[in-house]
């Protein structure tokens, strides 16, 4: 398997021919990296963004190197964490404040586990934590950015939002000769 480093983290192929002779599920597909300081599998999200030549494509961002492994199954797993209540604070920020984008994780899941949570601000990962949380219970993720003046998109897993730096622009009055 092959890996090009690009601007946006990794793209990675797998050969179609060992996805189909494993039988493994197209959206099973997981990568995980080794974190030596817990010494457990985190994975970390990926996007399948084109099949090409008997290679299936995939984009990822990697929090630094280390061991990768690439896991999937039969059947797509079942979602343990569930990501929820996107907040922008404050949603329209002058020049040079801080703003707190949160999101609440829960594990759905019967252990505690690491969650991997990333930050997308305009289509490109801002900022990753890794966020240990326990079986059944919840944790807030917050992440403090600074921006200079514009507009921005932000992304958590699914949930999107945005803010704007600095005043919006308002339309100027234009007078009109009689």
């Amino acid at each position: 398997h092959a890996a090009v480093h690009t601007d946006f983290g990794v793209a990675i192929y797998l050969e179609q021919s060992w996805i189909d002779s494993n039988n493994i599920h197209k959206w099973s597909i997981q990568f995980n990296r080794l974190d030596e300081a817990l010494n457990e599998w985190i994975p970390f999200p990926t996007k399948r963004v084109r099949e090409d030549g008997g290679k299936v494509y995939y984009t990822l961002v990697v929090p630094g190197f280390s061991v990768i492994a690439v896991t999937g199954s039969t059947a797509v797993p079942e979602q343990i964490y569930e990501v929820a209540d996107l907040r922008i604070s404050p949603a329209a920020p002058k020049g040079g404040q801080d703003v707190t984008i949160s999101v609440n994780v829960t594990n759905n899941g019967s252990v505690t586990g690491n969650y991997p949570a990333n930050l997308w601000i305009n289509d490109t990962i801002e900022q990753t934590q890794t966020v240990s949380i326990g079986a059944g219970q919840t944790e807030a993720v917050n992440f403090s950015i600074n921006k200079s003046e514009a507009s921005y998109s932000v992304r958590v897993e699914r949930l999107l939002g945005q803010f704007f730096v600095g005043v919006p622009p308002t339309a100027t009055p234009v007078p009109i000769s009689a």
